[in-house]
């Protein structure tokens, strides 16, 4: 239990402390491993862990979506706008007809969105315009 606490208390710090880029990136990666660990859940036959699995996911989605700035973002948020709403549509679809191949679909565009987006930020960094500690 302790453990469990002492874990918790360094994730909730961890979080508060790290830049932007890397929350995002972190973001990416817990809906990457939510949409995983729903996926082996469904092959499992444990259809309660892949829709728990499968709900987490949707809450990062959620929040990615709910975190664009359409202003600043313009195209880029309104197309990142659009790909959020299918991964949700998607997600969607899984929970009610209980469809793990929707996980593995999930998961690639959320690969592709997180490579696209550290490969961004890197190029960034290394000319000078955005986070050095990564």
């Amino acid at each position: 239990m302790l453990a469990a606490q002492a874990r918790t208390r360094y994730q909730q710090s961890n979080v508060r402390t790290v830049s932007r880029e890397k929350l995002l990136l972190m973001l990416f990666d817990g809906a990457i491993g939510f949409a995983g660990a729903s996926k082996a859940r469904y092959d499992a036959g444990d259809f309660v862990g892949f829709r728990e699995y499968l709900v987490r996911c949707q809450a990062v989605v959620t929040e990615l979506l709910t975190t664009l700035d359409a202003k600043a973002g313009g195209e880029v948020a309104e197309n990142l706008q659009r790909l959020y709403l299918f991964l949700l549509d998607h997600l969607n679809e899984a929970n009610l007809r209980t469809i793990g191949g929707n996980m593995d679909d999930v998961a690639r565009i959320l690969i592709t969105l997180r490579e696209g987006f550290d490969g961004a930020i890197r190029s960034l960094a290394a000319s000078g315009c955005g986070e050095r500690s990564m």
